[in-house]
């Protein structure tokens, strides 16, 4: 791949329509040419958005000073969709949602997963008929007000519920067939709001007027509508086309994990550390500040050190809730940390923002992210940072929860790292502070995260 992007490299001087066509239609240094490999990666439906792609470089060139960067800078600006028209046979099998399915047909159409409950207000949040936004909370603790906001909000996310299985059962033009793998938290393997019970419900229905079959297909039991399919006979199907199915397909699946899931930041029962009020004269600028070093702090390590500043001031320049000064003040802060060199290990080569750690801690499985991750021959890093919640003194200061959290974000990556040392560190955009958790403290959280 090398080869190919330096020849790339060598020919951006020329024209969108030169530069796209080259790479598509030779690819130097590839195997084969580049669109050949999109097509045998991505099939078929990947030829419509790049064949756009081409055409509205020649219409540049045509009307634009032919230069790639501004073409670029014209894509991003204007943006652009392609519209591409589903509703004819594609001879393959599409898997979509049901939102993607809006407006298509097709002869057979599956519904796989209908078993699940519909999807109710999480958020507690309500609003009145006169725009009163209202915060409920646990429905333990409802009033009559928030009760009813509940009970309308309840209604109007089942009619959605419903609306969609409305949606997915009309796109069905000739067979329709409806199935789902069973919950193991119900006692009849599917929830009560579910598509599968409304459905259920229908067949029983149409079963009282005649017309549905009950056929048994080994473990299996089939309701059928209408006429069963036909079959095809052997003689009908050529000895070249039956393929045997591998022995796995109809294997019983291995449920090897008997764990839990869990995330690094609910181990322990310990609330976190207070937050800083959103309310209150200059509270709101305080986690407006932390957000925005936070996402600097995430990006600018990504760029050369000379051009990290210039970046900073042109996406604080984009903010137009700031202030001049709080401008300046935010650059010197977070430059002020890139350039210390008490943070050059944090923010040093070998670091990765927003890096998933996923691994087993005793029977059960962490899955989590942590804000950076540094990789280097001598040491492992984790890094997290707080932007929400002012720097405590010291680490006896630290919440229980959060310490929790790191050690075992260490524990799964100490596993991969047998040999090198891994610190937790905290950086503190109240501040800024970092923080290193000494060994001892992890040590005791790990011990107390429950089993």
């Amino acid at each position: 791949i090398l080869p190919f992007l330096e020849n790339i490299l060598a020919r951006r001087h020329q024209a969108p329509f030169e530069f796209l066509t080259h790479a598509l239609e030779r690819g130097v240094g590839l195997p084969r040419p580049g669109w050949e490999l999109i097509l045998s990666r991505f099939g078929g439906p990947a030829r419509e958005p790049v064949t756009a792609l081409i055409d509205r470089a020649a219409a540049f060139d045509a009307g634009e000073a032919p230069s790639l960067q501004t073409f670029l800078d014209a894509v991003e600006r204007r943006g652009g969709e392609v519209k591409r028209e589903l509703s004819g046979p594609q001879d393959e099998v599409r898997v979509m949602t049901v939102h993607g399915a809006k407006g298509l047909e097709a002869p057979i159409v599956i519904l796989p997963d209908t078993c699940s409950a519909h999807r109710g207000e999480r958020d507690g949040v309500f609003v009145t008929e006169d725009g009163a936004p209202v915060w409920a909370g646990s429905k333990t603790n409802d009033t009559d007000l928030s009760a009813q906001l509940r009970a309308v909000a309840e209604a109007r996310a089942l009619r959605e519920h419903r609306r969609l299985l409305y949606v997915a059962l009309t796109r069905a033009q000739d067979r329709l067939i409806i199935c789902g793998a069973e919950r193991g938290n119900t006692r009849d393997g599917h929830e009560k709001t579910s598509w599968y019970r409304v459905c259920e419900g229908a067949m029983h229905r149409l079963a009282a007027s005649g017309g549905v079959q009950d056929v048994q297909d080994g473990d299996r039991s089939i309701r059928r509508f209408g006429a069963a399919p036909e079959l095809l006979i052997p003689a009908t199907v050529s000895p070249g086309s039956a393929a045997t199915l591998p022995a796995w397909l109809t294997r019983p699946v291995n449920l090897e994990f008997k764990g839990r899931v869990l995330s690094p930041s609910g181990l322990t029962a310990s609330g976190d550390p207070p937050v800083i009020s959103p309310f209150g004269d200059g509270r709101s600028e305080r986690l407006r500040r932390g957000s925005l070093i936070h996402l600097m702090f995430e990006v600018l390590p990504e760029l050369p050190p000379k051009s990290r500043r210039k970046a900073a001031e042109a996406f604080l320049r984009k903010q137009p809730d700031l202030t001049p000064d709080q401008r300046r003040e935010m650059l010197q802060a977070t430059l002020g940390v890139l350039e210390d060199k008490l943070f050059a290990a944090v923010f040093g080569p070998g670091g990765r923002a927003e890096a998933p750690v996923i691994g087993k801690l005793g029977d059960n499985t962490i899955n989590g992210r942590v804000d950076r991750l540094v990789i280097t021959d001598a040491e492992i890093l984790i890094v997290d940072y707080k932007t929400d919640r002012p720097a405590p003194a010291g680490v006896e200061g630290v919440g229980e929860a959060y310490i929790a959290q790191m050690a075992a974000y260490r524990a799964v990556l100490s596993q991969r790292w047998p040999n090198r040392p891994v610190r937790c560190l905290l950086v503190w955009t109240d501040g800024p502070r970092l923080m290193e958790i000494p060994p001892s403290a992890l040590d005791g959280a790990l011990r107390s995260i429950p089993a």
